[in-house]
């Protein structure tokens, strides 16, 4: 009878095994992480210039999908920062995950401002406690070739 409870107990034990791996795998990029991303771009003349942010990206799981808070601490070009913090929608990848942030970009021609829909791909990749990454950015109406941009980070403790 003791036999029968084991092997019983190991049978469940090996059919819960991959679920069990998936949902260890599927966390690795959820918690805290200090960031480093390029928060926009400023063209002028022709030539560009990164805006650097530095800040934390919480990531939580909700249902079957992966919510992540980004909030910044400190803008490359020294501005203050005026944008709260924004939450981003997501799903996991075999690697880690990938969001996609849809903002507005404002864009000043000749002095004139305008808005526009800007739509970001975050795609994310864990190494431990390591997380490396790129946002790739599209502005809609308008025909640039924004290069990816670099994402890189740390767990935070």
């Amino acid at each position: 009878m003791i036999r029968r409870h084991l092997a019983i107990a190991a049978v469940a034990l090996v059919a819960a095994t991959p679920l069990a791996t998936f949902a260890q795998g599927a966390g690795t990029i959820v918690g805290t992480w200090n960031i480093e991303w390029e928060m926009g771009r400023m063209i002028n003349d022709g030539e560009q210039t990164a805006i650097m942010a530095i800040g934390t990206m919480k990531v939580e799981v909700s249902g079957d999908s992966l919510l992540a808070t980004v909030t910044t601490a400190k803008r490359s070009d020294g501005q203050p920062i005026t944008r709260p913090p924004f939450t981003i929608g997501g799903r996991r990848t075999d690697k880690g995950a990938s969001f996609t942030q849809v903002s507005t970009a404002t864009l000043n021609t000749n002095g004139e401002e305008r808005t526009q829909r800007s739509i970001g791909t975050w795609m994310l990749e864990v190494h431990g406690d390591q997380l490396t990454g790129q946002v790739k950015r599209e502005i809609e109406g308008l025909s640039i070739d924004i290069p990816p941009a670099a994402v890189k980070g740390t767990r935070a403790p």
